[in-house]
Formats: structure tokens, sequence, C-alpha cells
């Protein structure tokens, strides 16, 4: 490995910088779309966002861990990641008019692109990590929010119906990787067989971990609510999930080397002992982030969005306790990635959605509140079991295989 290429500050910089641009650049044109469409108009945008942020955080991830830990890409990827753009775009045109408040099928075919986009964007991260070029997956990060961006301030100086601003979300993860490609990017071949355990695990851990926040506008979507309260539950758990950008822009993938270097080494044990302070400094951050979500996001949401979608400072508040949660839930199933260890990860999500479920029915709140607040409890429930999880696979003495042997 080659000098530039050797992880550093530097490089971690790098993916926070990258995260920090794609972030802010996501959260402005949301805003930009909001006050020229109008919430209402909006409120189909919001649910490709959802969908587009669903797919890649349960579906395609889990693909950039795989490549990381296998330095590679295997065939199968492709198929994956098209497989997955054709089921998207089917499900999104058959229920467009319920998903799309009224839509027709393009918009199905919208989803559908913006899904095969951000695979190919997402295989490529994991390529570049797994060759621990983290300035290069910072700059390709940021990059495609940036051209987003520039597009939707164009349409912005125009008077253009809401689907095209949908239209233009497929455009910058092609644009990045093509151009990385051009400059000299290349694909590392890996043979390994079909994944058919690690892929099953970790998507139904991803499925319900991020159900269980994102998936919250389209609960209330599909529950009947209006297309003002649809907006509301985006926009605040939008907003409530800035953490997350950091996560899922590239932090997960960049801590996954170092994880697998320990796992693959005799210092398995610093894993379990660390595991007692990770619930401390979780729980005081949970109680921090009800109360400063709840004084804090109100005003923020209002702020960027209109007094007319300002949350409550319940729904704000446990908007910051699920997002809390489900950042601790996350790290923790990196590290059980690194050890080879997914199989066990699914078990603690499950519990954690029949948490959530009984939640629904014995809160009492009205319906905003209500979907969050048990999206909260349930993240909180699945972070306590994975903790348990980590700590039992850590402390596993049996010598672990190389991971290209490894049929998961």
């Amino acid at each position: 490995m080659s000098e530039e290429q050797r992880s550093t500050p530097r490089h971690t910089r790098a993916v926070v910088l990258g995260s920090a641009i794609s972030g802010i650049a996501g959260y402005v044109f949301s805003i930009l779309g909001v006050r020229v469409l109008g919430d209402t108009a909006y409120a189909n945008i919001a649910v490709l966002w959802t969908i587009q942020y669903l797919v890649v955080s349960i579906t395609l991830l889990n693909i950039e861990a795989w490549v990381t830990r296998h330095r590679g890409v295997a065939p199968w990827v492709a198929g994956w990641v098209i497989g997955l753009a054709g089921i998207v775009t089917a499900i999104g045109s058959i229920a467009a008019e319920q998903l799309f408040h009224g839509g027709d099928w393009t918009w199905g075919l919208i989803a559908g692109a913006i899904t095969l986009a951000y695979g190919s964007l997402i295989v490529a991260r994991g390529q570049l990590a797994a060759n621990e070029s983290f300035t290069a997956f910072g700059v390709l990060n940021g990059a495609e929010a940036l051209i987003r961006l520039g597009l939707a301030i164009g349409l912005a100086l125009l008077v253009v119906p809401p689907w095209a601003w949908g239209a233009i979300m497929p455009i910058g993860p092609i644009v990045v990787v093509l151009g990385w490609l051009g400059f000299g990017g290349r694909f590392t071949r890996a043979d390994a067989p079909f994944p058919a355990y690690y892929l099953l695990n970790t998507t139904v851990s991803n499925g319900i971990s991020q159900l269980l926040l994102a998936g919250a506008p389209l609960a209330v979507a599909l529950l009947g609510a209006g297309p003002q309260v649809t907006s509301l539950v985006f926009v605040t758990t939008t907003l409530g999930r800035a953490p997350l950008v950091f996560l899922h822009g590239g932090l997960l993938a960049r801590i996954l080397p170092p994880l697998l270097a320990i796992a693959q080494g005799n210092d398995r044990h610093r894993i379990a002992m660390a595991m007692n302070r990770v619930l401390a400094v979780a729980t005081a951050s949970l109680i921090a982030a009800y109360i400063g979500g709840g004084l804090i996001g109100p005003p923020v949401v209002a702020l960027a969005y209109g007094n007319n979608l300002r949350p409550s400072f319940v729904l704000a508040g446990f908007t910051g306790v699920a997002v809390i949660a489900t950042m601790v839930a996350l790290l923790l199933g990196q590290v059980l990635i690194a050890l080879h260890a997914e199989r066990d990860m699914a078990v603690p999500w499950i519990i954690g959605l029949v948490a959530t479920a009984i939640g629904t029915m014995v809160i009492p709140l009205p319906m905003s509140e209500l979907i969050v607040a048990a999206s909260a409890l349930g993240a909180i429930v699945a972070t306590l079991g994975l903790s348990v999880v980590v700590r039992r696979a850590a402390l596993t003495q049996n010598v672990l295989v190389q991971p290209e042997r490894l049929p998961y």
C-alpha cells in the first residue's frame, strides 16, 4: 500500500469534510425545494428522498462494507444493484398513486434511476475504502451533492413541474463515478462466492434499523396522513438525522479497516472491554438528545422550512433520541462485520421492531409523534441487544478465517 493510500488523520478529515459538504448541500436542496415548490408539492420529493435513503442504508451500505472487507468487487454486485433498481421501479410505479399522492408511474422510473445511480456510487466508495483512498472517497461524496445542488439552483430560476426536481437527483452520482473512472479509478475483482448469509442478516438488520426512523414519512403517508403531515415528519426527521450523514457519508467505511485489523489480531478483548463505556456515553447522549432536540429542533425546522412545518417539542425530542440510538447501533453493527459475526446481528433488531410495534399500541400520542417515539424505543432496545452480541463475539476465541475464504 502506498503512503498516499495509508490511513491517516488527514484522510479522516477528508471523509468528514466530504460528508459535511454532502449533508449541507442536501439540506440546502431540501430547503430550496420547499421554498420554491411549497410544502404540499414538495411532498413527492420528500418521498423520493426517503426511498433513496432507505435503499442506500438498507441494501447498499452492506455492499459497501462487503467490498471493503473483501478488497474488491465480485460479479454478483452489479446484478444486486441492477436488481434493486428494477424492484424499486416496479414498486414505485405500481404504488405511485399512494406513495406520490396521486402521481403516476413517472415517479417510479425516477426512483429506479436514483437507486441505480447511488448503487454505482456506493460500490465505488467500497472500493476506495478497501484501497484506503479516503481523500478520493470524500471528494466523490462532496462533489455528488454539489452537482445536485447546482442543478437545483438552476431549476429554482425556472418554472418546472415537481418531477423535474426528482429527475436531477441521479445525475450527481453518475457524473462523479464516471469522473473517477476517467481519472484512472479501477474496480478490483474479488473472487468470492455469493454472500447469501451476509446479505440476509445485514439487510434485515439495516432494514429494521432504518425503517424505525427514516421510514416515518412513508408510514404516516401510508396510514392516511395528508401531504402537510408527511412533509412535517419528513423535514423533522431529515434535519434530526444530520449526525447520520457523517456515518453514512463515510465514517462507517472509515472505521472498518482498523476494526478489521483489531478483529484479526490478538486485541479482540479490547472491544468487549469498551462496551460498558459505550453504553454509559450512549445513555447520557440519549437524555441530552431528547432535551436538546426538543428545545432546538422546532425553531431550527421553522427557520428552515417555515412555521407551518414547525414540529412539537415531543416530535423533535424523540427524533433526537431515535437518531442517537441508531448511530450507536450502526457502529456496533460495523464492529460485528469486522468480527465476522454479522449472523448474530438481526436478532436484536427484530426484538427492537417488536418493541416498536408494542409502542405504537400503548404510547398515547398523536400519529406523527407516536411513530417517532415508538421508533426511538425500538432503537434503544436493539442497541442494548447489540451490545450484548458484540461483547460475546469479541470474547470468542475461535480463530478467524481469512475473509476471502468465507462463504458470506
